[in-house]
């Protein structure tokens, strides 16, 4: 929980990472990839955590849970970046049920054997959703369409929410009129298309209502406000999102926090709206 201006909000984060690859011998490449403040926190702390942890693995778990409580980040969605983390942010979400939620992953190019294999191990696994990136789940989504479809039919079979990357490696219009064909299905646009496809992730949501904005590392908060005051899209699909470890959770909770909105409307951002859909 966070407090500004006298008011208390509860956070629910839509949008971070946390991997296994966390160790003292990489930290020259993650500085690559992590705020600094965040590699503090983990190395300052870890021989403590290390003691209270039954393995580096658990170590590493649990580290990721007492840096959400150092943001006041209450519950978070913990999306793997490489195939590996999947199973990792699984085990985020068995050891902490009900601060973290353990999304999946697939790689729609796969031979129809390995996507069936994936989708049973979703389904075994009860995540509530998947990470999408076109990059690194080599996809692209104007050629892959077919693809695409086969797992966007599984997620909204199983209620489950897509969560995308975008602002690089594929068109957003690419995507907005497919899911007109998907009425069921949750679609998170990470980041907001940023700053190269906010426009596009603003028309996506604008011409379909399962689309939600989330604003890690978007730039113009007048698109946000904009968002928010038109009629067509509103607060109610609008996510807090950090991209934890990347981004700094902090500024990215400003953001929120100085628009010229009401106390109803930030809190609907930080807390009511994840949790409607999640």
């Amino acid at each position: 929980m966070i407090e500004y201006d006298g008011v208390q909000y509860k956070v629910f984060d839509a949008h971070t990472h946390w991997s296994p690859l966390m160790s003292k011998i990489l930290r020259p490449v993650l500085e690559l990839l992590s705020i600094n403040e965040i590699l503090d926190f983990a190395y300052s702390n870890w021989k403590r955590i290390k003691k209270q942890s039954s393995g580096r693995r658990d170590m590493k778990i649990n580290m990721y849970s007492e840096l959400l409580d150092f943001y006041g980040i209450d519950k978070a969605v913990c999306l793997p970046v490489f195939g590996f983390d999947v199973k990792f942010s699984i085990e985020c979400e068995k050891k902490y049920p009900d601060k973290i939620i353990g999304f999946g992953g697939v790689k729609p190019r796969a031979s129809n054997r390995k996507l069936e294999k994936s989708f049973e191990f979703l389904k075994e696994s009860k995540v509530k959703g998947i990470k999408l990136h076109a990059q690194y789940n080599n996809f692209n989504v104007k050629l892959h369409e077919n693809e695409l479809r086969r797992v966007f039919q599984f997620l909204e079979e199983e209620n489950m929410v897509a969560l995308f990357h975008t602002g690089s490696h594929f068109d957003i219009k690419d995507l907005t009129p497919i899911l007109k064909d998907y009425e069921e299905l949750i679609v998170v646009l990470g980041h907001m298309g940023l700053g190269p496809q906010a426009d596009q992730a603003i028309d996506c949501a604008l011409k379909n209502e399962n689309v939600y904005l989330e604003t890690s590392g978007q730039p113009y908060d007048y698109l946000i406000r904009y968002a928010i005051r038109n009629k067509d899209i509103g607060v109610g699909r609008v996510l807090y999102g950090s991209d934890l470890p990347t981004l700094d959770p902090t500024v990215e909770m400003m953001k929120i926090l100085s628009l010229p909105i009401s106390e109803e409307e930030k809190q609907a951002i930080f807390w009511n709206n994840a949790v409607k859909i999640m």
